[in-house]
């Protein structure tokens, strides 16, 4: 562009600005097409609305999003699962090591093996004074995190029936361990009397059937279970030269703090 025609470009734009009109009042604005939400004369303001049309465009080329402010190129929306009605989990627990002669309880003689319902784990002994576990077993004896045998507040409810037609926990008559009590545990020891029984003949111990724990676990969640079997890999006919102490057991909790176990 010569110089000539670059003056004659600049001296027509001085003049156009000289003989801009006051800006219109409202009733002119709408008359004018003009932007009435930011009162600016789009017909006096040359090139603005194709300027935001640029930019807007350029910008979602881009992968940013105008609207939003973000940029669409590197957010990733993740769809959000609803939450389930229920937490109800059921698991089965194979070859739990309660003081066999081989292990002795975490190689800890006369200890008890604490497991939590709530992680589907055994607890460590160091961890045996929280409420991190709900229920211990030690030979053919269980324990529950509450009363003298723990800080939590576990009990339970010895009931018999079919597991899996066991559908709520009841409210109340729970029972804690107490060592001054009698029987001293929640549930009693000796054959029949808790969860077992003893044929002294072939020296073998087995699982009552349809004898269900319905427990309270150290922090106030329910849960069913059923002990199985008391014998390494949990054999069909078990005899007295088989390796004892190891339980088979199945279990249902109730993590949402309500009572239903179906």
């Amino acid at each position: 562009m010569n110089k000539y025609l670059f003056s004659i470009l600049i001296a027509c734009s001085l003049a156009s600005c000289r003989n801009l009109e006051p800006l219109p009042q409202p009733r002119q604005l709408r008359d004018l097409g003009s932007n009435t939400v930011s009162g600016i004369n789009s017909n006096t303001i040359l090139g603005q609305n194709t300027l935001n049309t640029l930019i807007g465009s350029n910008l979602s080329t881009a992968g940013f999003n105008t609207t939003t402010g973000t940029n669409s190129s590197t957010h990733h929306h993740t769809d959000i699962k609803p939450l389930e009605a229920t937490t109800l989990v059921s698991h089965t627990v194979t070859n739990l090591d309660a003081g066999s002669a081989n292990g002795q309880a975490n190689n800890i003689v006369g200890h008890f093996v604490f497991f939590s319902l709530r992680t589907n784990s055994v607890v460590a002994i160091a961890d045996s004074a929280t409420t991190q576990w709900d229920i211990g077993f030690r030979g053919t004896t269980i324990i529950f995190n509450s009363g003298t045998s723990g800080p939590g507040t576990a009990g339970v409810i010895i009931q018999n029936g079919i597991f899996e037609d066991i559908s709520q926990a009841p409210q109340s008559g729970y029972k804690q361990d107490n060592s001054k009590g009698l029987p001293p545990y929640a549930v009693p020891t000796g054959s029949r009397n808790g969860w077992y029984n003893y044929n002294s003949s072939t020296n073998v111990i087995s699982a009552i059937p349809g004898r269900v724990l319905i427990i309270r676990t150290a922090n106030n969640k329910y849960a069913k279970l059923e002990i199985l079997n008391y014998y390494k890999d949990a054999p069909a006919n078990p005899t007295s030269g088989t390796e004892a102490r190891f339980y088979k057991f199945q279990y249902s909790f109730q993590g949402d703090g309500s009572r239903l176990l179906k």
